[in-house]
């Protein structure tokens, strides 16, 4: 099923997308709809579907309403979470130091 075709992917996410579209063709179920732009993965899940990233962090939609989604993840304790203005903040006070 996987064969070396895969092995010289030169972008990681252009890896992971070849690699998800084969394994669900392979399966002959999809897993979810998979679309490529420029450098973003986009995965479509339904409320209480999940994505998991690096077999560590899960990602689980909890609901939604209108144009906003609550998200639950789960993620070690050493590997901090933030929205992006939270992380956008900290890097703006990280420099002023």
């Amino acid at each position: 099923m996987f064969n070396s075709q895969f092995a010289n992917q030169g972008s990681s996410l252009q890896y992971l997308y070849t690699l998800l579209t084969e394994i669900t063709k392979n399966i002959g179920y999809n897993l979810s709809k998979i679309t490529k732009e420029k450098d973003v993965l986009i995965l479509t899940r339904r409320i209480g579907e999940s994505i998991v990233i690096d077999g560590e962090i899960i990602v689980k939609v909890l609901d939604s309403n209108d144009n906003q989604i609550k998200l639950g993840i789960e993620a070690p304790t050493d590997i901090i979470v933030d929205r992006e203005e939270i992380h956008n903040r900290r890097l703006t006070e990280h420099w002023k130091d």
